[in-house]
């Protein structure tokens, strides 16, 4: 099955500015940690709260706990903050929430066109990864937590 996620968060404060990317094996729980800044150190900082889910990555081979599924998340995370000079952990306050996004989008069309893995039986396989942006954030409009896809 394909579980897991690398997604993207925006400041609903700074929705054009600031930026966060990670990996999960379970979105919503994740999102809750940042909302209610037990996630990461950047997003504990409370000028930024609160969060909103832009974007996330789905179709990582393999189960979400599994240690395969794992290695390709946090290998698709390390690539995007690679790309957009972004420290692990860490978020972004200078390339902008398009720029990032697009960035994703890009890795994303790479991975399937350019990467193979290997499945259960040792045949080569091509990625199918697949992503979704979850809205528009308007002046004024607090986001509702979204709801986790069904994989």
């Amino acid at each position: 099955s394909h579980t897991g996620f690398v997604y993207m968060l925006i400041s609903i404060r700074y929705p054009d500015k600031v930026t966060y990317t990670g990996q999960t094996e379970e979105l919503k729980s994740r999102f809750r940690c940042h909302q209610n800044k037990t996630g990461s150190d950047f997003t504990k900082n409370p000028a930024y709260h609160p969060w909103a889910l832009h974007a996330f990555i789905s179709g990582f081979p393999g189960e979400a706990k599994g240690d395969l599924n794992k290695k390709f998340r946090k290998e698709f995370e390390d690539d995007w903050h690679f790309t957009t000079d972004t420290p692990r952990g860490g978020g972004n306050t200078t390339l902008g929430r398009e720029y990032i996004y697009n960035v994703g989008v890009e890795m994303v069309r790479n991975w399937n066109a350019n990467k193979y893995y290997k499945d259960e039986s040792g045949e080569n396989k091509k990625f199918d990864l697949i992503m979704c942006r979850c809205q528009e954030i308007d002046d004024g409009i607090v986001v509702e937590e979204p709801d986790e896809p069904d994989p």
